[in-house]
């Protein structure tokens, strides 16, 4: 399997940089053209995939996994006992791991965040308008290697869960859209962790109105395909379709 990527942050700049994103103050490029209508709300833009939903999203798609990848994820999962053809049947397909990532917060807790650069640079810059509107978003979790994804789905397994089960909330090692870098699990001071009382913030409801605007949607709305239990806390930064 491919090293885990590293934040590419020359030395002499890493901290002036980190104070800047903490400050949420970041030299960045242009944020992505606005939509010309307002956006429907999430239910109403199913079942069309991300790149026809947000036509003006035009970050480049994300790399298709090689052989040795997929090689590796499988034997991750095959040490869990997971059936990857199930996967398959969900709709679900394997996710390339992150070749570089971007770092967007520092925490006592968690340490540094840290996206694919595309993803991070429309991150800061809808937290900032989140922020002007009276909303604080929290960044909960950021990019995670395949193999943290096995730790957190071994130790679920462990616990007298079934695959079934783990895999509602968790995905299988080398599935999950941390991989990429695109994915951050989102919360806000009044539920600053990740559970379902997200939905009922006003930091969800100020995402749904305008998340789509900085190239970010739901990945896991209720009743979705891929059977994964509602996640209103996780969202995905959208790329142009291949």
């Amino acid at each position: 399997m491919p090293r885990n990527p590293v934040c590419r942050l020359p030395r002499p700049v890493a901290g002036a940089l980190c104070a800047a994103l903490l400050a949420g103050c970041a030299v960045l490029e242009q944020p992505p053209a606005e939509p010309a209508e307002p956006l429907a709300p999430v239910s109403e833009r199913e079942p069309a995939t991300g790149a026809e939903r947000y036509p003006w999203c035009q970050a480049p798609p994300l790399p298709e996994p090689d052989e040795d990848y997929l090689a590796a994820i499988s034997r991750l999962n095959e040490s869990l006992d997971i059936a990857e053809h199930r996967l398959a049947m969900r709709g679900l397909r394997p996710l390339p791991n992150a070749r570089e990532l971007q770092a967007i917060d520092i925490t006592g807790g968690r340490g540094v965040l840290a996206m694919s650069p595309d993803a991070a640079q429309s991150w800061i810059l809808m937290k900032a308008a989140a922020r002007a509107d009276g909303v604080e978003l929290i960044p909960l979790s950021t990019y995670r290697s395949p193999s943290h994804q096995r730790w957190i789905v071994y130790h679920r397994l462990r616990g007298g869960e079934s695959p079934d089960e783990a895999l509602r909330t968790s995905m299988a090692p080398g599935y999950s859209e941390h991989h990429t870098g695109d994915a951050i699990d989102i919360g806000t001071p009044a539920v600053p962790n990740i559970g379902t009382a997200f939905a009922e913030t006003d930091a969800f409801v100020w995402l749904e109105q305008n998340a789509g605007r900085y190239c970010f949607e739901l990945s896991y709305p209720e009743d979705n395909r891929a059977g994964v239990a509602f996640e209103p806390w996780h969202w995905r930064f959208v790329r142009r379709a291949h």
